[in-house]
């Protein structure tokens, strides 16, 4: 099923690697990326991001096979 939004919430618990590795993700899949948005905090290390996803199928499985592979990084995803 097509769905008219994916949203990808991304926890990344320590921030150190981890957040340039999901940069580079990021930017290497920045075809399908349609909106996104940082959360942080200065009481906690780490924090979230909140991408909307759109296009093809096979770009948006890659892209969240590859973020939930890196150490510290947890992804869970909502449709609409």
């Amino acid at each position: 099923m097509q769905h008219q939004f994916e949203i990808i919430g991304i926890y990344i618990g320590k921030p150190g690697n981890a957040y340039n590795e999901v940069q580079k993700i990021m930017s290497g899949f920045g075809c399908i990326v349609r909106t996104r948005l940082g959360i942080n905090t200065e009481e906690t290390d780490g924090g979230v991001i909140i991408v909307d996803i759109t296009g093809d199928e096979e770009q948006k499985r890659l892209f969240r096979n590859k973020l939930s592979q890196l150490e510290g990084v947890e992804i869970q995803e909502m449709l609409f």
